[in-house]
């Protein structure tokens, strides 16, 4: 009987000092000590791309509509057990925020049985054409019959709209510099104006800030209307907290436009 990952992986914490009867030894596939995950081919190229901020070296761009082909190696010296590949968004960073609603995220959990010690399979995952742009996090995980788990093989994937690659458009008109100062407890004006190539319908936008300390905070975050179109006024304020740390805050304003595409613009607040 098979059993599930999770499972697996219970009952191999419960049972790691049981004994194996000597008349039933464990298959050994030589040069291999434990289960391991071979990505030997792929349709899509490894990148180096930003993701939140962050330089990686595995990042996979793919086309909404188009299909992600792997040719994956599973080995361990004994019995194959499962394998399980999952795609999950990762649009605001792993907080999972709301998407813009004509779009739908890309999502996939398949958990399949195997067998044997050395199996390659071939995998055609194809993208929902109606896919939502933004960052995903791809990861590839094999159990054996033990419940011995093999690092996990993961890539960061950018899905874009091939017929909407670019961006919202974020010009601030207020505050009318880059950079200014402020004392807790005064009110800040925000206003820009928020353009796209093709549409903002559905889209969204949010203000967040970051204080000296590196401390993130999510203050205001709007859908934009259906029937919007490709302009948009951003007018809103915040009142700086009394109790707000001193020093050099960021302020981000993002904006999301029908197919998830995001542009960011910031400008910085000396709090006093």
């Amino acid at each position: 009987m098979k059993y599930s990952l999770y499972i697996i992986l219970l009952l191999s914490g419960l049972c790691s000092g049981c004994d194996k009867p000597d008349n039933d030894p464990e298959p050994v596939v030589p040069g291999v000590t434990g289960p391991v995950i071979t990505v030997t081919e792929k349709s899509v190229p490894d990148v180096t791309a930003s993701v939140c901020g962050v330089s990686y070296d595995n990042v996979l761009k793919i086309a909404a509509g188009a299909t992600l082909q792997m040719k994956i190696r599973f080995q361990s010296n004994r019995e194959l057990s499962q394998y399980k590949i999952d795609v999950h968004n990762n649009f605001d960073c792993h907080t999972h925020g709301r998407v813009a609603a004509a779009s739908t995220p890309w999502k996939l959990s398949e958990t399949v049985d195997i067998s044997g010690t050395d199996t390659t399979i071939t995998k055609n995952m194809a993208v929902p054409a109606d896919a939502a742009a933004g960052n995903y996090h791809f990861m590839i995980r094999l159990l054996d019959a033990t419940g011995n788990e093999a690092d996990f093989v993961e890539y960061n994937v950018i899905v874009f709209n091939p017929d909407d690659a670019e961006p919202p458009v974020i010009s601030i008109t207020e505050p009318a510099q880059d950079s200014i100062a402020l004392a807790a407890g005064s009110i800040l004006n925000i206003e820009s104006l928020i353009t796209d190539n093709k549409s903002l319908d559905n889209g969204k936008y949010e203000l967040t800030y970051t204080d000296a300390n590196g401390t993130e905070y999510k203050l205001e975050q709007k859908q934009i209307a259906a029937g919007t179109g490709t302009s948009w006024l951003l007018k809103t304020t915040y009142t700086i907290p009394t109790y707000a740390v001193k020093g050099a805050a960021t302020f981000y304003i993002k904006a999301y436009d029908a197919v998830n595409n995001v542009g960011i613009r910031t400008f910085k607040v000396s709090i006093l």
